[in-house]
C-alpha cells in the first residue's frame, strides 16, 4: 500500500477542491511516459482502487497496477522554486 504524507494530502486536497465540482471525482495517480515517473489526472473511483481519504473527502485514488508497484513507498511534497512538486520516495 502506498502511504501519504500530511503535507501531501493536504496539496492533493487543495487541488481537487480548486480545480473539481463533482462529487464523486478525486486525484488518480496515473504511470507517465518515462520509467518510474507519474503523473495526477482527475478521475472517479474505480472497483479494486486504493483510496486515500482525508478531512472527510477522497482526495486520491490509486489503480492496482500503481499500488502493488508502489507497495510500501510514500507519496510525499517538496517545495521547490517553480511550485510544488509530488514525489514518490522509497520506504525508510
Amino acid at each position: 500500500m502506498l502511504t501519504v504524507t500530511e503535507p501531501a494530502k493536504q496539496e492533493l486536497k487543495r487541488i481537487l477542491f480548486e480545480r473539481v465540482d463533482h462529487p464523486l471525482a478525486g486525484v488518480r495517480l496515473v504511470k507517465g511516459n518515462q520509467p518510474d515517473s507519474y503523473g495526477l489526472t482527475i478521475d472517479i473511483e474505480l472497483p479494486g482502487d486504493q483510496v486515500v481519504e482525508y478531512d472527510g473527502s477522497k482526495i486520491l485514488l490509486v489503480g492496482q497496477d500503481i499500488s502493488t508497484c508502489l507497495d510500501g513507498d510514500v507519496l510525499d511534497i517538496e517545495d521547490e522554486v517553480q511550485g510544488k512538486n509530488f514525489v514518490v520516495v522509497g520506504k525508510k
